[in-house]
């Protein structure tokens, strides 16, 4: 695998990981699950990942939502996590879950500008975000 498709799957894994915390249970509600553990089993085996890697990943921005979980507190956040907090701080839940949805599915080509904007220092994730909830350009 190259360094830019591993890089991109990285990507992806945060913002899974992203949603999870910012969505809480609405997250795995709106999957059709019923449980945390069936959200970390589908996103892993989505990802080819270990279910571990999601639920650390949200661990690790639960102190920055308000959910009832503590998360990682204290622990400063690598640079990767702090571009996907700050560039889907403002993108609407609906958008965010189409974004989650199309990564989970492995609809590559309908995610790859946003995932390769979170994955460079660029801020456009968030317009290309509610353009897949929209199905338009602009």
């Amino acid at each position: 695998m190259d360094d830019r498709k591993r890089t991109r799957l990285a990507t992806e894994e945060i913002v899974v990981g992203y949603a999870m915390s910012r969505l809480h249970a609405s997250y795995y509600a709106s999957r059709g699950l019923e449980s945390w553990n069936l959200a970390y089993a589908e996103a892993a085996l989505a990802l080819d990942r270990p279910e571990m890697t999601l639920k650390n990943l949200r661990d690790e921005f639960d102190p920055y939502h308000g959910n009832p979980r503590k998360g990682w507190r204290g622990r400063l956040l690598r640079l990767d996590r702090q571009r996907v907090l700050d560039d889907l701080r403002g993108v609407s839940d609906d958008a965010l879950l189409e974004l989650v949805n199309r990564i989970l599915v492995r609809d590559e080509d309908s995610v790859v500008e946003a995932i390769d904007s979170l994955a460079r220092v660029e801020s456009v994730a968030a317009n290309v975000a509610e353009r897949l909830l929209t199905g338009r350009k602009g």
